[in-house]
């Protein structure tokens, strides 16, 4: 019975995730009505997102059902400009990060939860933006976000490592026919400081 009750509150929190991203997704902003700033707050929440379905993939127990990890790929990824979109890794194996498309990436770490370590642990912290939106030459918008990820892996052989990241921001223009709008959405996430 506990088992059951748990099973349905991982999966009414997958859900309600699920459709607050859908609901923010599918919400477009005139560019002449919003301010850099909402977009900023927006962006935030979309980072914030991001963490919630690394929480639900990390989950190592048998209430975490395989579709609800599915689930969660797909709804992260859906927080990013295209599939293509890059996610830098680190090693200590490694002296460079290794790049990952965000898909890769997610499966990855659910890999690691279920296969290599008892349990891990991945928090975003010192979340901030470094550049405004600045326009690119294809009419999208552009900034970036810096953040510091902790990772945490435990088992048989441990370990942690804490590392800065740098995350695009991008504002997608969708055409209609009151104006432009703008989507706000992920992209590529890359290491700039390795500090394991």
């Amino acid at each position: 019975m506990i088992k059951r009750v748990l099973l349905f509150t991982c999966v009414c929190t997958l859900a309600v995730l699920s459709t607050s991203a859908q609901t923010f997704r599918n919400k477009l902003f005139p560019s002449n009505e919003i301010s850099g700033e909402e977009f900023k707050k927006q962006a935030i929440n979309k980072i914030q997102s991001l963490q919630n379905y690394l929480e639900v993939l990390v989950k190592n127990d048998q209430n975490t059902s395989k579709t609800a990890k599915n689930a969660a790929v797909e709804n992260a990824v859906r927080l990013f400009s295209d599939e293509n979109r890059i996610v830098e890794v680190n090693s200590t194996s490694r002296p460079k990060p290794r790049k990952l498309k965000v898909r890769q990436y997610l499966v990855r770490i659910a890999f690691l939860s279920e296969k290599v370590y008892d349990k891990v642990t991945i928090r975003f912290y010192d979340v901030f933006f470094i550049s405004n939106f600045k326009k690119r030459p294809d009419g999208k918008y552009e900034a970036v976000v810096s953040m510091s990820q902790k990772f945490t892996g435990e088992g048989d052989r441990p370990y942690s490592d804490v590392v800065q990241k740098n995350i695009q921001i991008i504002l997608v223009p969708i055409q209609k026919p009151e104006g432009t709008y703008y989507e706000v959405k992920l992209g590529d996430i890359s290491i700039t400081d390795n500090n394991i």
